[in-house]
């Protein structure tokens, strides 16, 4: 993927790792968030008002996660996963 990046005419990086380098064009970061998932969840709910991601997010977000174990897991992350 890197020299697709890197020949891209515009890159954007969605990430939720308080250590992201902002290397990217545009770049999302939320270290609030407990997943990228959850980011890019709600950015797609405010750019296209929409209600559910992907089908496969609760799986997505749960095993990269461990939903139950994190600290950071708000109540908007449970809800995300109930879609």
């Amino acid at each position: 993927f890197q020299s697709m990046f890197d020949s891209a005419e515009k890159t954007v990086c969605i990430d939720h790792h308080i250590s992201n380098d902002k290397f990217a064009m545009e770049n999302i970061v939320v270290p609030e968030a407990s997943s990228a998932c959850e980011v890019l969840y709600e950015l797609l709910v405010r750019m296209f008002n929409i209600k559910c991601a992907c089908s496969g997010s609760y799986e997505t977000f749960h095993t990269r996660t461990g939903i139950q174990f994190l600290a950071n897991i708000i109540a908007q992350s449970s809800y995300i996963c109930s879609l």
